[in-house]
């Protein structure tokens, strides 16, 4: 699974890895990403390591907008040309009661 990971990360069709892969260490707090993926990818040929860095680089050069706003975009105050009492008073006559009371 990791040499077709890497394969269509590359982009190459075909890749060559050593007969037996490194054994793979369980992640502990002090291991990091980076060194994970430095041990699956050290393996590669030099053309394949220069071929990924391009890509990496390229895709830290694109700038993508969030795909949802930041929470702190929803906070702050409400602007608007109404005062206070003007809002409340819009907020309390736009109220609807549905609700049936029935005498005892």
């Amino acid at each position: 699974m990791t040499a077709f990971f890497v394969a269509s990360l590359i982009g190459h069709k075909e890749i060559h890895l050593p007969q037996s892969l490194p054994a793979m260490q369980p992640t502990t707090p002090h291991t990091s990403v980076a060194d994970y993926y430095y041990g699956v990818l050290s393996n590669l040929s030099a053309d394949s390591k220069l071929d990924l860095i391009s890509r990496l680089s390229q895709s830290l050069k694109q700038h993508q907008e969030p795909a949802y706003p930041s929470l702190e975009s929803l906070f702050g105050a409400y602007k608007g040309e109404e005062t206070a009492e003007e809002l409340i008073a819009d907020i309390r006559n736009s109220r609807v009661s549905t609700r049936d009371i029935e005498p005892l």
